[in-house]
């Protein structure tokens, strides 16, 4: 690491001279208590006494000094607080010189302040609550300033220790860390979706859509037992596909970009069984953007190809729209009732548009009719659900791995139960526990129910009729 250049204490400012020679008389003159205690910390900081620097610097950065040059002489004191060892000036100065930003040289010192202060964090085999978030900070910054490679590995080594997954910016600071990686050639995990510049004309304006030109992260692979474990529990007559999920995160961990992708997936199976429940929860447990195409009926293709210029109502793919929004590369499309969309060729049928996303190489380079140039969306991962698939094109069945799901049997009815609470209290934002109990009678009426959507909505109904008749008693009583 190059070092920071020698720092020596400033002088005594102009504003405390002539205090500190009135207080020197034979007589001394009346000196306000303000700057009588502004003299002590100066000459405590002088005496080389770190938190005396450091308040002096936060006194004169807050305008808190009579006549003082404001953040150039703050600066000063807080590099001599930071070369005697303060953390907090330390921290202060990466956020001031990366803030004020006018020359090269401040950039360059701001960028040694953030690696010396990572690296005493590396070196600490425990830190504080402070420190912690004091080093969120710094990592925030030099994210967002064009880190150097022995940046991001003093990076990766902070976030990797010291607990620091415990922060709640944690998730934020890994997305800007993969975000930034391809800068330095470091960490592949991101993509560039489209590498032109997008055409502006009359009818549409790029808007949030020019980030798509430059790096955006792709969501890393999830603890493949984890995952399995999960969806094993709540979703036990899964077993069949959460097996094919474990599988191919397992798989995937052999890519040269370890991050999440499954191959594209055909659920077939009556409706009611939890297909798309079962696809919303696989995405929450790999932490990856999750969008449903509502397919059944549907027989515009606009929504996977985008709308081409000249109407009034442009605008790119769904899937660009969602890369877009959630400035992440791999999300997870679920196309519902595939089956039953239209087999209308007027306005170009989404099973021959599909054909193309979900063929590899074609998905690489696939053409969006609004922005008018091809996209990268081969990290997209593709499910689609279906209650039968007689009707569905032998082309597209062969791009997908076809499952059939069977109903549940009577072993899986407290999963189905369990599960129907735990979507209930998570939509009201509440703990399960603090749903009302349901007794054996209404269990006994849940279990009649066909299907999981049945079970669902009848655990429901009953919920809401015990909070309901809880409400009317505590208003009577």
């Amino acid at each position: 690491m190059d070092e920071l250049p020698n720092v020596e204490c400033p002088e005594m400012p102009k504003w405390l001279k002539a205090a500190d020679s009135a207080m020197r008389q034979d007589k001394p003159k009346k000196v306000s208590d303000a700057l009588l205690e502004l003299l002590a910390l100066y000459r405590s900081a002088y005496d080389r006494n770190p938190n005396s620097a450091n308040q002096l610097a936060l006194r004169i950065e807050s305008g808190d000094v009579p006549r003082s040059n404001g953040l150039e002489e703050a600066i000063k004191w807080h590099q001599w607080a930071a070369h005697l060892g303060h953390v907090g000036s330390k921290v202060r100065l990466v956020q001031l010189l990366f803030f004020i930003n006018e020359n090269t040289e401040m950039i360059d010192q701001a960028k040694l302040h953030a690696k010396e202060f990572l690296a005493h964090i590396v070196m600490s085999k425990r830190i504080s609550i402070t420190e912690m978030h004091r080093a969120a900070t710094v990592i925030n910054l030099a994210l967002e300033n064009e880190p150097d490679e022995e940046c991001f590995e003093l990076i990766e080594e902070v976030l990797k220790a010291n607990n620091f997954d415990k922060h709640p910016d944690f998730n934020l600071l890994q997305l800007k860390m993969q975000g930034n990686a391809d800068a330095n050639g470091k960490h592949p995990l991101s993509l560039q979706v489209i590498k032109q510049k997008i055409p502006e004309d009359s009818d549409f304006k790029p808007g949030i859509y020019k980030k798509l030109e430059r790096n955006l992260p792709l969501i890393r692979l999830p603890d493949p037992e984890l995952v399995k474990s999960t969806l094993d529990k709540e979703f036990p007559w899964f077993s069949n596909i959460n097996a094919i999920v474990y599988q191919q995160l397992l798989i995937q961990q052999y890519n040269a970009k370890p991050a999440f992708k499954l191959r594209p997936l055909l659920i077939a199976g009556d409706s009611g069984l939890g297909k798309t429940t079962w696809a919303r929860r696989v995405a929450e447990l790999c932490n990856v953007p999750f969008r449903t195409i509502m397919v059944g009926g549907s027989n515009d293709s606009m929504l996977l190809k985008g709308l081409a210029r000249g109407w009034s109502s442009t605008r790119p793919s769904l899937v660009l729209q969602t890369i877009a929004t959630e400035s992440i590369t791999n999300p997870m499309i679920l196309l519902d009732e595939l089956d039953k969309a239209s087999p209308d060729a007027r306005n170009g049928r989404i099973w021959d548009v599909l054909l193309g996303l979900l063929e590899p190489a074609n998905s690489r380079n696939f053409f969006d009719e609004c922005l008018s140039m091809p996209c990268d969306l081969s990290w997209v991962s593709w499910i689609a659900t279906a209650n039968a698939i007689g009707s569905l094109p032998m082309p597209l069945l062969e791009r997908f791995h076809i499952v059939v799901v069977k109903a549940p049997g009577p072993e899986h009815f407290m999963a189905l139960l369990n599960g129907a609470r735990k979507a209930f209290a998570s939509e009201l934002g509440l703990d399960t526990r603090m749903l009302p109990d349901l007794t054996l009678l209404d269990i006994e009426v849940i279990k009649q129910s066909a299907s999981p959507r049945k079970i669902n909505q009848t655990t429901r109904f009953l919920i809401e009729k015990h909070m309901v008749n809880e409400s009317q008693n505590a208003m009577r009583n």
